[in-house]
């Protein structure tokens, strides 16, 4: 059986490493997130040039993609707002009730 001072340092090793790993998971999983609200904002930001009247070709263009992955990405965004649409509910308040 081990020393007791032994036994203790190595869970506190233990104890360091899932600290470290916990720390690691946290940043990882918050860049993640950052990724993808970027990713989201460019296909917004695709959607409304093509709302503004641009074609594909200029709104890719326009964020340095091919022309197929500007227009999948005008498609993906007006999907996920058509989606939003149909599945959003809408009250109306009268103020004077």
């Amino acid at each position: 059986m081990r020393h007791f001072t032994e036994r203790v340092k190595l869970a506190r090793l233990r104890m360091e490493r899932r600290a470290e790993k916990d720390a690691e998971d946290i940043v990882t999983r918050c860049l993640r997130k950052e990724l993808h609200d970027y990713y989201r904002a460019r296909e917004e930001h695709a959607f409304l040039l093509r709302c503004e009247g641009f074609t594909y070709k200029a709104t890719a263009g326009k964020l340095g993609v091919s022309t197929e992955r500007g227009r999948d990405m005008v498609m993906k965004f007006s999907r996920r707002l058509s989606w939003a649409k149909r599945h959003a509910k809408i009250y109306i308040h009268n103020p004077l009730k």
